[in-house]
């Protein structure tokens, strides 16, 4: 335990901190990414997410998203609906699904995003 020092007391020469210059010097490595590949910025921890593709656990901030919306009907049939539906000007429902994959090779297999140049990203 330790005590507290009195006003007119100098502490022990071991708990002084002294400083070297020697042990501060670090190498700055290069980042290929400001945001290092994630969206966190001051959060300690994400909450993990499977990857639709390979269920692969990945962050949730790490994750790419897309929200996809699509309608039930085929577009070649949505005329017959239309014509064949009792209430005029019924919209008939849609999907709406989240997709997530673990990495941008996931992505780009499933050919939904797709490579673009450095200066268009």
């Amino acid at each position: 335990r330790t005590r507290r020092l009195r006003s007119s007391e100098t502490p022990p020469p071991t708990t002084r901190r002294t400083f070297r210059p020697s042990a501060v010097v670090v190498a700055a490595m290069t980042f290929k990414r400001r945001n290092g590949g994630r969206n966190k910025h001051g959060r300690g921890h994400v909450r993990f997410i499977r990857c639709d593709n390979c269920a692969k656990t990945v962050p949730k901030d790490k994750a790419i998203k897309r929200y996809k919306v699509q309608n039930i009907v085929a577009p070649e049939n949505i005329s017959y609906f239309t014509e064949a539906s009792v209430l005029d000007g019924y919209h008939l429902p849609k999907i709406y699904i989240k997709e997530r994959w673990c990495i941008i090779g996931c992505a780009i297999h499933k050919k939904k995003i797709g490579i673009r140049s450095r200066k268009d990203r």
